[in-house]
């Protein structure tokens, strides 16, 4: 029997030998749930940008393994670009472009996108959120009372663009009275929000099967506002 072989030392002038993955699977993806995942699957730090962590680019098999379980199981929150900030704009496109060529999009299961905004003098987010099929049923009367808030149906193709602007709107008339409707068109960019919808939805074939509108609001209108829904 020949010298013992230094770790991660080369095979006939080939592939680096990694010793980690000559371990049992089911060893190796319990360290992989414990070096990828963000807390416990009740309640998940979430994680804010989509770039794959270094575990993931050292070894073209371990990549393989690994990626749907830290795009599949952690949750992730993205705040998107400033209307007027073209080059983060630019940038974000191209990172969304970079990820869906990647195939890493395709295993995501929790995934938001929102704009930061000031209303009356409050902080407010706008934007939407993948949330695959996790979505746990609270009724009301006998329906869903988070029904209103969900963008499209079962079966929209997330391929259509014009069909996935349609949707949006109609889940944003669902949830607002046209004074905040106006004022949401006035101080974020929605054509942009829905830009970034379509493009990452159709990637996401597991996310996409439950798409929520994300208003969180701590403001109410004026008092003296005659509200027309």
């Amino acid at each position: 029997m020949g010298p013992a072989r230094p770790p991660n030392t080369r095979l006939g002038g080939g592939e680096i030998s990694f010793p980690f993955l000559e371990l049992p699977g089911e060893i190796r993806n319990n360290i992989y749930r414990l070096a990828l995942v963000n807390g416990d699957c009740e309640c998940l730090d979430q994680i804010y940008n989509l770039a794959p962590p270094p575990l993931l680019q050292t070894n073209r098999r371990i990549r393989q393994e690994a990626l749907s379980l830290y795009y599949g199981l952690n949750g992730f929150l993205i705040i998107l670009p400033k209307a007027d900030n073209s080059v983060r704009w630019r940038r974000f496109s191209r990172m969304i472009s970079c990820m869906a060529t990647g195939g890493s999009l395709e295993f995501v299961t929790s995934l938001e996108f929102v704009y930061e905004v000031v209303i009356h003098g409050k902080d407010s987010w706008f934007g939407f959120e993948l949330i695959g099929g996790s979505r746990r049923e609270t009724t009301k009367r006998g329906k869903p009372e988070w029904e209103i808030w969900r963008i499209g149906e079962d079966g929209l193709d997330w391929d259509d663009r014009r069909l996935v602007e349609a949707a949006h709107d109609e889940a944003l008339k669902r949830v607002s009275c046209r004074y905040f409707r106006d004022l949401i068109g006035k101080l974020t960019p929605v054509s942009r929000i829905v830009k970034v919808l379509f493009e990452v939805a159709k990637h996401c074939d597991r996310g996409n099967k439950y798409v929520e509108l994300i208003w969180e609001s701590l403001c109410l209108p004026p008092d003296d506002l005659d509200l027309d829904f």
